[in-house]
């Protein structure tokens, strides 16, 4: 329902559009029985909505969503080399202090 609303769109179509970005392999996501739940989302591609950030900012009805660089996947990102050293560090930490497990959304973030 909140992603529905960010991009002006009703929650049923919503849920349409990101099972064909699924098949098509654009996003990866859990997506809950309960509309209500979170889902989690890894957005391969900068998907292209109905409203630019700004809009989608100025509408928000949460103060914290407000500020248009809150919606970093409608852009694209710059492109920078990772340094893998500092990577390889968080990840170890990670795994070190946190669990043993970790999911290609733990290690996008």
């Amino acid at each position: 329902m909140e992603l529905g609303e960010r991009c002006g769109l009703e929650p049923e179509k919503v849920a349409r559009i990101i099972e064909a970005l699924r098949r098509k392999k654009h996003v990866g996501c859990f997506l809950p029985d309960n509309p209500d739940e979170p889902g989690l989302f890894k957005i391969q591609i900068p998907v292209k909505t109905p409203r630019s950030a700004e809009e989608v900012a100025l509408h928000a009805s949460d103060p914290h969503l407000r500020d248009p660089t809150a919606y970093r996947y409608l852009t694209k990102p710059a492109q920078s080399s990772p340094d893998v050293e500092k990577v390889q560090k968080i990840i170890d930490l990670y795994l070190n202090s946190l669990s043993q497990k970790m999911n290609s959304f733990i290690v996008d973030e």
